[in-house]
């Protein structure tokens, strides 16, 4: 069903689990850098975070008001961040799973995550046709760029080359 995550292993080519929880359609997932964890994004309006160990769900994260499009983790898998058709960015804590930041100043559906190597920002992407900076560690915006004008990313872009893919 879509409402659910499939694990696989991918060498032997088989399903190892299926993840149950979602009541609505699964579309977005990331895995922390360390394998330990599946977060997932849903149609449900939900982030869930599984245990791939165990393969059984540790927490489901509610607080966006429509749909998970988009879900990313820091590096160093202390938060996620999620981006939603309520055209919020949220930030979570992952150890204490539970809500940190609502980042708001989208005007549309957040389509697109991605936090920099580092972990000191995130960038989000939106049908609003722009794309925002936000200081993970302030938790505030640090800058806006708009598809008609995406010169004025150039000096961002220079630093965080993964900036460019949002245009």
């Amino acid at each position: 069903m879509a409402n659910t995550v499939r694990v696989w292993n991918l060498p032997d080519k088989r399903q190892e689990a299926v993840l149950e929880g979602h009541t609505s359609v699964v579309y977005t997932i990331a895995i922390t850098s360390d394998n330990k964890f599946i977060v997932s994004g849903s149609y449900d309006n939900t982030v869930r975070v599984w245990n791939l160990q165990d393969k059984r769900q540790e927490a489901v994260l509610e607080g966006h008001t429509s749909y998970v499009r988009s879900i990313a983790i820091t590096s160093d898998n202390k938060f996620i961040v999620s981006g939603s058709g309520d055209n919020t960015v949220r930030v979570w804590n992952l150890q204490d799973k539970r809500q940190e930041a609502v980042l708001e100043g989208h005007t549309s559906v957040v389509r697109s995550i991605a936090i920099t190597s580092d972990n000191k920002f995130i960038v989000s992407g939106s049908y609003d046709n722009t794309v925002r900076v936000w200081n993970l560690q302030t938790k505030s915006q640090e800058a806006m760029f708009s598809r008609n004008n995406p010169n004025s990313a150039s000096s961002w872009i220079q630093q965080y080359p993964q900036i460019n893919s949002f245009f």
